[in-house]
């Protein structure tokens, strides 16, 4: 299902901003959220956020099936996602981190929403929990 995404480094606490890349396919905290928090436990923070923002720049069409949008057949330019532009792009779910907490968010008519602050070293967290928090 379509359901689209942001993966991002949170740039500021309050207000919250953020800046990251598209993801377009199963979003929602219990794929997306589940894959993310798997990723940063297998590879460290840092080392999973270079490999998905910083060497990835135009996003992706699912993460979890390795498939981005900037390499093998697909060309497009880097293209950031931010606080300002996510809820123009219909975007659904925002996970942004900073060094120690995972930050799960949903657009609203002005900003967003955090549904969720999962710490990183904590324990894993309900994911289908936090994506019913989210639903509107």
């Amino acid at each position: 299902m379509s359901t689209r995404g942001c993966i991002a480094r949170l740039t500021s606490a309050n207000p919250i901003k953020f800046k990251g890349v598209y993801h377009h396919w199963d979003s929602d905290p219990p794929s997306l959220g589940k894959h993310l928090w798997n990723r940063i436990w297998n590879y460290g923070l840092r080392s999973a956020l270079e490999y998905i923002i910083d060497e990835h720049p135009a996003g992706w069409s699912s993460l979890q099936e390795d498939k981005c949008y900037c390499h093998r057949d697909r060309k497009s330019p880097p293209f950031e996602v931010n606080e300002e532009n996510f809820a123009n792009m219909m975007i659904e779910w925002v996970y942004a981190f900073d060094k120690n907490t995972m930050y799960i968010m949903i657009p609203e008519t002005r900003g967003q929403t955090i549904v969720a602050k999962v710490k990183i070293l904590g324990p894993e967290p309900d994911w289908k929990e936090i994506a019913a928090k989210g639903e509107i």
